[in-house]
Parts: C-alpha cells; sequence; structure tokens
C-alpha cells in the first residue's frame, strides 16, 4: 500500500485537534502534545503500514552517566523512512534513577515522528522532551557515583591523546547540514569521505565510553540522515562504534 498525501494531511488534523484538547502547557507557556498521543494517531491512519522498533546505544548504570536510545521507523520493505535519538542523564533520585531508558526511548519516538513531520509543538519537540530538560540538568548537578571501586593509580593507556596524523583537521563535530536543510543534496562521494571521517574519529579520537558516546551525539543528526541516503556508510560508521565500544569495555 502506497502512503498518499491525505493520509498525511489527515494525521496533521488530528494532532491539530489533539493539541486544542489534550496538549500540555510547559514552562514559558507554550503548549505541547504528548508522545503518546502521537503516536496513538499516527496508527490510527497508517494503521501497521510502518514499524517501530527502539535500540539502546549505550547504558550508562552510574549517577551523571547517558542513556543514549535510537528509534527507528520502517516501511513494509524494511526501508528507514526516519530515525531518532535521545538522551537522558541517569539520576540518583527521581524518575530517571529507576526510569532513564523508559524516558530515552519515549523521547526518540518522539523525534523520530518529528522528523516524518508529525511534531509535538515546535520541531523536535514534544511535552516529553521539553520535560526531559529540566531532568537532565538536575541529574547534571547531582554527584557522580562510581559502579566499581577505583583501580589503583596507573600509567595511561597508549590511546589516552587522541592520534593524529600531520596536517590532519578532522574534529570531533562533522556538521554537513547542506543550507538548504535538503540532505538530499549532499552527493555519495561527500557521504563516503564523511563515513572514513567518523571511523577515524571513532578508532583514534575516543579514549573513552563516555568521549565515544559523546562524539556520537554530537553527530546524531549526520548519522539520521545518513542512515536515509546512505545506509551502507551508515551501517559502515555503526558497525566501528560497536568495536570500539566493545574494545573500551575491555580496558575498564
Amino acid at each position: 500500500m502506497t502512503t498518499t498525501p491525505k493520509q498525511f494531511n489527515e494525521v496533521m488534523d488530528r494532532l491539530e485537534k489533539v493539541r486544542e484538547t489534550k496538549a500540555v502547557t510547559m514552562q514559558g507557556g507554550r503548549r505541547y502534545t504528548q508522545v503518546v498521543d502521537r503516536m496513538e494517531q499516527f496508527r490510527r491512519v497508517f494503521g501497521d503500514e510502518y514499524g517501530l522498533s527502539t535500540e539502546i546505544i549505550y547504558n550508562g548504570m552510574a549517577t551523571g552517566e547517558s542513556v543514549l536510545v535510537k528509534a527507528t521507523i520502517k516501511d513494509r520493505e524494511g526501508r528507514a523512512v526516519a530515525t531518532g535519538h535521545a538522551e537522558e542523564i541517569r539520576s540518583g533520585r527521581g524518575v530517571n534513577f529507576t526510569s532513564a531508558v523508559e524516558n530515552a526511548e519515549t523521547s526518540a519516538i518522539g523525534r523520530a515522528l518529528a522528523v516524518l513531520g508529525f511534531s509535538g509543538g515546535e520541531f523536535f519537540a514534544s511535552a516529553n522532551e521539553v520535560d526531559a530538560v529540566e531532568r537532565k540538568e538536575e541529574a547534571k548537578k547531582a554527584p557522580r557515583t562510581a559502579t566499581k571501586p577505583a583501580a589503583a593509580p596507573s600509567a595511561p593507556p597508549e590511546e589516552e591523546t587522541p592520534l593524529r596524523e600531520p596536517g590532519d583537521e578532522t574534529t570531533t563535530n562533522l556538521d554537513i547540514r547542506p543550507s538548504s536543510g535538503d540532505w538530499s543534496e549532499i552527493e555519495r562521494a561527500q557521504w563516503d569521505t564523511t563515513a572514513r571521517s567518523m571511523i577515524m574519529i571513532i578508532e583514534k579520537a575516543t579514549p573513552s565510553i563516555k568521549a565515544l558516546v559523546e562524539t556520537h551525539t554530537k553527530n546524531l543528526p549526520v548519522l539520521e540522515a545518513m542512515e536515509v541516503h546512505a545506509p551502507a556508510n551508515h551501517d559502515k560508521v555503526m558497525a566501528a562504534f560497536t568495536a570500539r565500544k566493545e574494545q573500551l569495555k575491555k580496558k575498564d
């Protein structure tokens, strides 16, 4: 079954009614719909025409560590039509003490829906995601708690300093967004170059899991676009990310 403009317009009309009746008023007086309401209207119109899956990219267990979740919406042929990522900071109390993964998952789903055009009130924001901002700020103020006893001081590992070749100007933030905002304008060669740069950064400039996750988070917009427009490159980058994460876990 082919998705029609009429279906998208119907979802938009339904969301407008939801905003009028169910929207949550957040700080500053702006009104946002919740992810559950947006997902409900999406399913009412499209049924099982699209599938939704989520993946935990990183699940830090100590207070102050990141929890990163990815949501993907696929069509019946298995092609990714939208992705969204969300990060929460695990706290020592409150909802993110026990439910950081669940909160990140909800926000990631909201971002994926927003990529399709079904936002919560402002682009890439729902009531759940706006509420997450306050949780993150509060979690950052809490002292970190170690997940294991501190090891005795030792010489820093060889990779503690990022390895760079002479003349290499690569940074950990690869922003290649076109000025028009249309990712389809990027040519295949540029996707190839960007993927190689990302892999090099992952392998040589991430001395810890924290640095790996921070680098990954900075480049999420590019990765999300890459998954849609250059999926083979995206798979290579994510394979490098997973391999590096496992390597760093062994070092810890």
